[in-house]
């Protein structure tokens, strides 16, 4: 259904330089899929999203839409947005306010070329469609100012489909809603791409959100795709720390490898401290390779300590140094071998304190092992950014 191939985009910097946007980028997104482009602010995606949509210029690569080139270099086609077949969402919903709900459904379908304009009639019946779709239909003579941000939404979303793209492209279209309301519309997007079957491209720094809807994941950073699949490989399996902290939190503990392995094999791994964990390993390793074990918040065991009783061997001992409760499960802030792992356990565990002691069980055959090629872990801004916790 879309296809990019090698596409870059450029801006200026100052006189002498080019900031490069996009680099050298390509995938494919297939008929009925709902595609995510996941990552940090600055890394390309709204970007990559608005040469689809032919929003920006790119300098160079190939772009194809239902079999159609819309934009190609090397030939010199450059279909503009209006004749693209697509319909969008932006972040800010770009709302007429001067116009009625009804109004700003139907403006899409009056300003395409006179030869393809529906009568008034055709036009009523799809602008009724699709505010019916999204719920809006009590609304229609509503003046668009007179919505809640929910309500903002859903006209943002029934503009964008009235009428029947190829292609629905949306640009972190959740960001201004509370959380509640944030979480009910991530069904009511879902719910609506999968019942009118178009396909979606869909950009978000909210990793929440990429795993619930997604059915492929892009994560990008600094203008490439560092790794795609589906959200429960992306999850299982990053190919980086950077993906395994960007996709959910997750500590880095680095250690050395001490038996070679295979993708897939279980490696055991000794870490700082002298204490020894296993994981499946991401990449070919050799014995005594420097590498990271992941291991997520909730595959760490704990258990409470009284004052001066020491950890079983094997395991870390930490201080408790921050607790928040999130309902059905409390996250842990604990100090070990002077740096903080995060830990979670269900809200009805033992009652952790601050400052009390806890023993850390980080062994579970759970963790991921990735070659540590400190060339390509994170800079000190970047962890500070994401709060990149790593022991």
């Amino acid at each position: 259904m879309l296809r990019i191939e090698n596409l870059r985009k450029t801006f200026s910097g100052n006189e002498r330089e080019r900031i490069t946007a996009v680099s050298d980028v390509s995938f494919k997104v297939e008929a009925g899929q709902l595609f995510t482009l996941l990552g940090p602010s600055g890394c390309g995606k709204t970007t990559t999203l608005r040469c689809i949509a032919g929003l920006e210029h790119p300098d160079s690569g190939k772009i194809t839409i239902d079999g159609a080139d819309v934009f190609d270099d090397t030939t010199g086609v450059l279909v503009p947005a209006y004749r693209r077949a697509i319909g969008m969402v932006f972040q800010s919903y770009a709302i007429w306010p001067h116009m009625t709900v009804r109004e700003n459904v139907e403006f899409p379908l009056t300003v395409v070329a006179r030869r393809h304009r529906l009568a008034a009639k055709g036009r009523t019946r799809l602008v009724n469609e699709a505010l019916e779709l999204m719920g809006m239909g009590a609304y229609a003579q509503r003046p668009s100012t007179a919505l809640s941000g929910g309500q903002q939404q859903r006209l943002a979303l029934a503009r964008a489909i009235v009428g029947k793209p190829k292609l629905l492209l949306l640009d972190e279209p959740l960001s201004n809603l509370d959380a509640k309301l944030r979480e009910r519309m991530r069904f009511e997007i879902k719910r609506l791409q999968t019942e009118l079957g178009v396909t979606a491209i869909y950009v978000t720094h909210d990793q929440g959100e990429a795993l619930a809807l997604s059915d492929e994941i892009a994560i990008m950073r600094d203008g490439v795709i560092v790794q795609q699949g589906n959200p429960n490989d992306i999850y299982n399996q990053p190919g980086s720390d950077f993906v395994a902290d960007f996709i959910g939190s997750a500590n880095l503990v680095f250690g050395t490898c001490q038996v070679a392995g295979r993708v897939g094999e279980l490696i055991e791994v000794e870490l700082e401290g002298g204490v020894r964990a296993s994981g499946s390993a991401t990449c070919d390793l050799a014995e005594g390779d420097p590498v990271v074990l992941v291991v997520r918040p909730e595959s760490v065991k704990t258990t409470p300590l009284a004052e001066g009783e020491r950890a079983p061997e094997g395991q870390l001992i930490g201080t408790v140094r921050a607790r928040i409760f999130l309902g059905e499960s409390v996250d842990l802030l604990v100090e070990t071998l002077g740096r903080e792992l995060r830990i979670r356990v269900p809200a009805d565990s033992a009652p952790y304190r601050p400052n009390s002691s806890v023993a850390l069980d980080i062994s579970s055959r759970r963790g991921l092992v990735l070659r540590d090629d400190r060339t390509l872990s994170l800079s000190n801004k970047v962890e500070d950014e994401l709060g990149l916790a790593t022991a």
